[in-house]
């Protein structure tokens, strides 16, 4: 299946680890690049790729866990409610990603299946910090 669409910078992987908690089948892990310079029509397509994708993902795979993160820069117009409305997903991230303000976000359609995220310092030059974010979920080992 293919999640990508040439006017976003993003990148979706379907991943099915063998051993998978039972409450999840497989995962769509997709990140995304959303330049600051972008505006009201590329938010809505940004948005219509994110809410295709789930669909797309949660018809193949009802137990399936989406989880769309990146670097959104939120600046023009885009809001987390908005993104809400229009994929169904949940942004976690509620702590500064950037000295300004929260860019880097994290969408899930279980929310409370992750940990809340820590902050953790900027690597080398950048001027973003580090953001972790555990899942409950534990992937077993093979033994």
């Amino acid at each position: 299946m293919s999640y990508e669409l040439s006017e976003i910078e993003s990148l979706c992987l379907e991943i099915q680890p063998f051993r998978l908690q039972r409450a999840i089948s497989c995962i769509l892990m997709g990140v995304v690049y959303h330049p600051p310079y972008i505006g009201a029509v590329e938010n809505l397509v940004l948005l219509h790729l994110i809410r295709n994708n789930v669909d797309s993902f949660l018809s193949q795979h009802p137990d399936g866990l989406p989880v769309f993160c990146g670097d959104f820069n939120p600046t023009k117009g885009l809001t987390k409610q908005q993104t809400k409305n229009s994929t169904g997903l949940t942004q976690l991230i509620k702590i500064l990603t950037r000295d300004t303000g929260t860019l880097e976000w994290c969408l899930s359609n279980r929310p409370k299946s992750f940990a809340p995220p820590l902050q953790l310092p900027k690597v080398g030059t950048s001027d973003h910090f580090t953001v972790m974010i555990k899942s409950f979920y534990q992937i077993k080992p093979l033994l």
